[in-house]
Formats: C-alpha cells, structure tokens, sequence
C-alpha cells in the first residue's frame, strides 16, 4: 500500500519564509520613503498661499518689497506657527506635519521658511524636515528656487 503525503514538507514552508522574508526586507524601506513623501506634500502644499500673497506684495512694492514684504503686512500672513510672544513651535490648525510658517527678508528678498513637526524627520532621522522657498526676480515674472532638508532627501517635489 502506498503511503500519500498531505500538505507540505518543512523545507517548502521554509523557502516560502525566505521568499517572504526578502520581500519585506526590500518593501519597507519603499513604503517608508513613499509615505514621507505624502507627507511632505502637506509642506510644498502650505506654500501656495504665502507663495500668492508674496508675489502680489512684490508686484504692489517692486522698489520695496525688502521693506514692505515682511510677515504680518500687506496681506501676508503673520508667522502662524509661534505661540504668542514665545518661540515655540505649535502644529497650525488642520496640519499634521506643518509646525511653522514664515516669511522673513533674506538677501532683500522675502523668504518663505516652512518647518515640519519633529514626527517628520529628515532621512538621517536627526531633524525636523525645512522646506525653503526664495523668489526670483525676472524679466518673466516671479520664480521661486526651493531649497532646505525637504528638497536635499528629494521629499518636496515642486
């Protein structure tokens, strides 16, 4: 009489778990990145408005806007993300990643500082994520150049 085998012998079932194993070994770093980078969007998405209402200042003060274009005037936004008369950072209402946004003169030009909350830290784990944006002034119009830690690790993607 022959002797039927059922189901699956142990080194099977241990080659599936190898296979499965190396699976996750290379899928969890993606998913990591993949899910910083959604978070990240958050940040680049925040800019927009500061973006606007810098640009509209710009074109209001063209011989000014070193001066005119601060943070709290003509139509710019106040630093939104300071608790009043400290500098601690709070989250702004209705974020989860965005802890600060500002916009200071930098080099006679206004600069567009956003800083991420410390759950959103840069790829070396070590510091919050910064998104930077400064205006370029031409011919064409304005342009921004973004720069910080956001744009380094390759998060923020205008």
């Amino acid at each position: 009489m022959k002797n039927v085998s059922k189901g699956f012998t142990l080194i099977e079932l241990m080659i599936v778990v190898a296979i499965i194993g190396i699976l996750a070994a290379v899928a969890i770093p993606f998913y990591s990145d993949f899910t910083k980078k959604a978070q990240a969007t958050e940040i680049v998405q925040s800019a927009s408005t500061l973006k606007t209402t810098v640009e509209i200042c710009m074109f209001d003060f063209p011989d000014s806007y070193d001066t005119q274009c601060l943070a709290g005037s003509n139509g710019i936004a106040a630093n939104l993300g300071f608790a009043a008369g400290t500098q601690t950072a709070i989250v702004l209402p209705g974020t989860k990643v965005v802890a600060n946004k500002n916009v200071t003169i930098i080099g006679g030009v206004p600069v567009i500082t956003i800083d991420a909350t410390t759950t959103l830290k840069n790829k070396a784990g070590t510091a919050a994520l910064q998104y930077i944006l400064t205006p370029v002034v031409a011919s064409a119009g304005i342009g921004w150049v973004a720069s910080g830690s956001c744009v380094t690790d390759s998060l923020c993607v205008q």
